[in-house]
């Protein structure tokens, strides 16, 4: 009878250690998983990839404009108007999060690219769309790059080949996206003329760009004060906004790279 309850009892208490140990371990998991011990405030390699990233927003959505606004034609307008689109989008975020970790994006596109446009903007025809397809699959290539390495220096992982597009690869479902945003796009100041012309309203559509860039102000600031309400991200979330940026970076310079080699 002592054996058997001497038995039952080491049973029990080897089943509680191995409990307590299983559990020790999760726990130290889960806190490596959200307390990974690095610095974000002042990391001076997050902050040269977002300053990179938002000189690279400037600098797509200023050359896209120019060579929208010098009538380049086809699938290369949809594109350029996709990055004006998306890099708008991105911005916005990327200054919410700047402002969460105390980071002073630029606010131009700097003395090389500066003079990128330039060029840009002396070109005509064939000549306009090469040029500027080259400048974009300059401009991302430096872009992913930079990103790349802000996510491995947090931790996180990157797909290797992303700067190699894959062979055969089609982009035709995002051409259809950049389509519809496109669609969207040709209300701006400066293109009515072209893309709608004959309406009679540019007048009232310019007023009423006007009234939702205003209104765009004010959610922008709501935006401001709320990252400022929630204090400085945490890792994961740092990670997942470069990843994502990265993925949208790397799909464009898939696409800048396939529309250059077309239009040779």
């Amino acid at each position: 009878m002592n054996r058997a309850v001497i038995g039952w009892t080491v049973a029990l208490t080897l089943t509680g250690l191995a409990g307590a140990q299983t559990q020790n371990q999760q726990n130290q998991q889960n806190q490596q998983q959200t307390q990974p011990g690095v610095q974000l405030r002042d990391n001076p390699t997050l902050t040269r990839a977002m300053q990179a990233l938002g000189q690279s927003n400037l600098f797509e959505v200023m050359s896209s404009e120019s060579a929208v606004q010098r009538d380049v034609q086809g699938q290369v307008r949809e594109f350029a108007q996709r990055m004006i689109t998306e890099h708008r989008q991105n911005q916005q975020q990327l200054e919410t999060l700047s402002r969460r970790l105390g980071v002073t994006l630029p606010t131009s596109v700097g003395a090389a690219n500066e003079a990128r446009i330039r060029t840009l903007e002396r070109q005509t025809g064939a000549g306009l769309a090469r040029t500027y397809l080259q400048a974009q699959v300059n401009g991302h290539r430096t872009t992913l790059t930079t990103l790349e390495t802000a996510i491995r220096a947090l931790g996180g992982q990157t797909q290797g080949q992303g700067n190699q597009p894959s062979q055969g690869q089609s982009t035709q479902p995002q051409g259809g996206q950049g389509q519809g945003q496109g669609q969207g796009n040709q209300t701006q100041p400066g293109q009515d003329n072209q893309t709608q012309p004959g309406q009679g309203q540019g007048g009232t559509t310019e007023q009423n760009q006007g009234q939702g860039q205003g209104q765009g102000g004010n959610n922008q600031q709501n935006q401001d004060q709320q990252a400022q309400q929630q204090g400085e991200p945490t890792v994961e979330e740092v990670l997942q906004f470069l990843e994502q940026a990265a993925n949208v970076v790397r799909r464009h310079l898939q696409e800048a790279q396939q529309l250059l080699q077309s239009n040779r």
